[in-house]
């Protein structure tokens, strides 16, 4: 930090309408004497989902396109956990499945 002092970054992110309150937050409670705001843009992939069969049952997926191309998708957490929990199967497993069987359906 400033003349080679040892600090911590603290970062934010919130919207531009909740900005005021946080930066008043830190101040208040912390011993910053200052804040440094900046406006950050966010681009994100057009979303779709999806449900796929997988050998222990049927799972929501989360399909990102870029211009109309597949470009990420994952496995819902919640939809995974659920079904752990009704087939007594790890969720590391379900995901797996769920993943896999992603893949195969683009």
């Amino acid at each position: 930090m400033k003349k080679n002092r040892p600090g911590v970054l603290l970062s934010v992110m919130c919207s531009e309408s909740e900005a005021d309150k946080f930066t008043e937050l830190i101040l208040r409670e912390t011993s910053a004497f200052g804040v440094r705001r900046y406006i950050s843009e966010r681009r994100k992939l057009q979303r779709e989902f999806k449900t796929v069969n997988t050998p222990h049952g049927q799972v929501a997926i989360k399909i990102g396109k870029l211009d109309g191309q597949v470009i990420q998708c994952a496995p819902e957490f919640e939809s995974c956990k659920l079904l752990a929990e009704q087939t007594g199967l790890p969720l590391k497993t379900i995901y797996e499945a769920a993943y896999v069987a992603s893949r195969i359906n683009q």
